[in-house]
């Protein structure tokens, strides 16, 4: 649901960007490929018109792929270049109120997005309260190798039956 109102509040701000896809059926009738959440944001929107475009006469699976196809080369938005990015256009002179009325996000989720850069693990001690780093699981992006090797320095002074096998999934 959460995604969702991130969907209709960008449909509301900027409009429709992207073609809803859809593939034309022997009876004459289209079935949506691929936008199901723009389609029903924008009809809840009140949209009179919705940019369609048809695919054509597509069998089952060729749809079922261009569905998946047109998700899958979407670029994910890497959450550290998002956070960098809020913490420089969030200024006394727009601030984070400024921002909210522009963005899919409240001013809280623009705060904590910023918030996720001045992360520092040693504020958070496990020890006494019942939870070990084998509990816990962390997923880390970096651009080189200097904040790879801090975190594998951080976890490394841990012993190995504490931090677990899988306890840092690491993105190149």
């Amino acid at each position: 649901m959460r995604e969702y109102e991130k969907i209709k509040e960008s449909l509301r701000i900027a409009g429709q960007i992207q073609p809803i896809l859809v593939r034309e059926l022997d009876d004459g009738t289209f079935e949506l490929v691929n936008g199901y959440h723009r389609w029903e944001a924008m009809k809840e929107l009140g949209y009179k018109q919705i940019e369609v475009k048809n695919l054509g006469k597509l069998d089952f699976d060729t749809a079922v792929s261009r569905a998946l196809l047109t998700e899958d080369t979407k670029v994910p938005i890497d959450m550290i270049e998002l956070a960098e990015l809020m913490k420089k256009i969030v200024t006394p002179e727009k601030p984070l109120d400024y921002w909210a009325e522009l963005l899919p996000y409240d001013a809280d989720l623009i705060k904590s997005k910023i918030d996720l850069l001045d992360f520092d693990f040693d504020q958070y001690e496990t020890e006494g309260e019942g939870v070990s780093l084998a509990d816990l699981s962390y997923t880390f992006k970096f651009k080189d190798e200097s904040g790879l090797a801090k975190v594998k320095d951080y976890f490394e002074q841990f012993p190995k039956e504490e931090r677990g096998d899988a306890l840092v999934k690491l993105l190149g």
